[in-house]
């Protein structure tokens, strides 16, 4: 009985010797910056509604699906399939197209489950093809 108050009181004693590493456990500020720039393109435009329309169809191309869409707000809900993953998994889409002064900032932020999706490969691709949709859209191509 003795051996085994011994081994107890060691295991407890050795277990809360252990540190815990606070600052990996939350967002290192860096991180939620470098998500940011990822997550955000600016647009030389003051057409929110052209951008809106763009957004949503470059969406739609990539094959998203809308599922709310309000224009007053600038905020667009969506639901695709991530295609980096070994698994398709469902991906949901929030999207914010944003008036600042003489440009619209336009930031996707997308979640896999509850964990943000960080594959930059997918936000590139996202915002090469919004690029390419308000360039056609603006010279009527």
């Amino acid at each position: 009985m003795k051996r085994f108050i011994l081994y107890l009181f060691m295991s407890i004693f050795l277990s809360s010797c252990v540190s815990i590493d606070y600052q990996r456990s939350f967002f290192d500020p860096g991180d939620i910056e470098e998500r940011r720039y990822l997550q955000s393109r600016t647009f030389d435009t003051t057409d929110s509604s052209k951008v809106f329309r763009s957004t949503v169809a470059t969406l739609q191309d990539t094959g998203h699906t809308i599922i709310k869409t309000d224009k007053k707000l600038g905020l667009i809900t969506a639901r695709g399939s991530s295609k980096t993953k070994s698994e398709e998994d469902d991906l949901d889409v929030v999207v914010s197209v944003i008036k600042d002064k003489d440009k619209m900032v336009v930031r996707i932020s997308s979640s896999l489950s509850i964990n943000p999706f960080r594959s930059s490969i997918y936000y590139q691709d996202f915002f090469k093809k919004l690029s390419q949709s308000l360039f056609l859209d603006s010279n009527g191509i």
